[in-house]
């Protein structure tokens, strides 16, 4: 069973729930993650996110994706399993500079975000060359345009 997606905040345009249960369905059937409970994604400001980047990885600095696993499902009255945090702004600009459209990049982080959530990593070449072909197969198979990211 699918785990039900929860929007923490208003979707940016161009972006449907739909779209973005879609990435989350393609991602489990590519990866063969097994995601348990409800999965809260956000879209959030620069600023926002670098808050949350200082308070949760010690970076003084904004990033485009964060996930956060709760393992045990610990916020049981909603049974979330995790979240995902996306920086809209820092989406777009990453869009325009790899020469992709901001609807791939925002399924490019999503999946991305899930991954992590499921406990995957990219610390070594070997993770880094996983991630990145499963990430493109993701991408692919929703029609998409796919771009390597940086380690």
């Amino acid at each position: 069973m699918q785990p039900k997606l929860i929007f923490a905040s208003p979707l940016p345009p161009k972006i449907s729930e739909q779209f973005l249960e879609d990435v989350l369905k393609s991602t489990l059937e590519i990866t063969d993650l097994n995601l348990k409970g409800s999965i809260s994604l956000a879209f959030v400001s620069k600023s926002k996110m670098q808050k949350l980047n200082m308070e949760f990885a010690k970076n003084d600095y904004p990033t485009d994706v964060l996930s956060f696993s709760y393992p045990g499902n610990i916020i049981s009255a909603q049974d979330i399993s995790g979240e995902v945090v996306i920086c809209t702004s820092i989406a777009a600009s990453q869009a325009k500079e790899n020469s992709t459209d901001f609807v791939s990049e925002v399924a490019l982080l999503f999946a991305h975000g899930l991954m992590h959530l499921a406990g995957m990593d990219h610390q070594t070449e070997p993770e880094q060359a996983s991630f990145d072909g499963l990430q493109s197969a993701i991408i692919e198979s929703l029609s998409l345009k796919y771009r390597s990211m940086s380690w």
